[in-house]
């Protein structure tokens, strides 16, 4: 990540060895810093290895917080579904980008 003022930009990859136990909604977790209370920001996904068809997959930081919910979209883009357990597989790689306010 590079963080310039109140301004964080941040890149990363991550890939799935197991896939392990996941409750709720799929998130990335621990962001470098916290999200402002005024603004939602996106992280655009780049995915592969997933059980789902979605055209179009993002990270939504909530306000005042330090992880993105992942959601996905059809090819409509109309239909937002929460990413969860059934969606993912042991080789899900997602790679990611997005800038957000402090």
């Amino acid at each position: 990540y590079v963080r310039i003022g109140n301004i964080v930009h941040l890149q990363g990859q991550i890939t799935l060895s197991t896939l392990g136990t996941i409750t709720t909604q799929a998130r990335i977790e621990d962001l470098p810093f916290t999200s402002n209370g005024t603004y939602d920001a996106l992280l655009k996904i780049y995915h592969g290895g997933m059980n789902t068809g979605f055209s179009n997959l993002v990270g939504r930081i909530d306000q005042g917080g330090t992880s993105a919910s992942l959601v996905g979209f059809d090819s409509s883009a109309a239909n937002p579904t929460n990413i969860t357990q059934s969606h993912l597989s042991a080789t899900t790689s997602l790679r990611f980008s997005g800038t957000y306010q402090l």
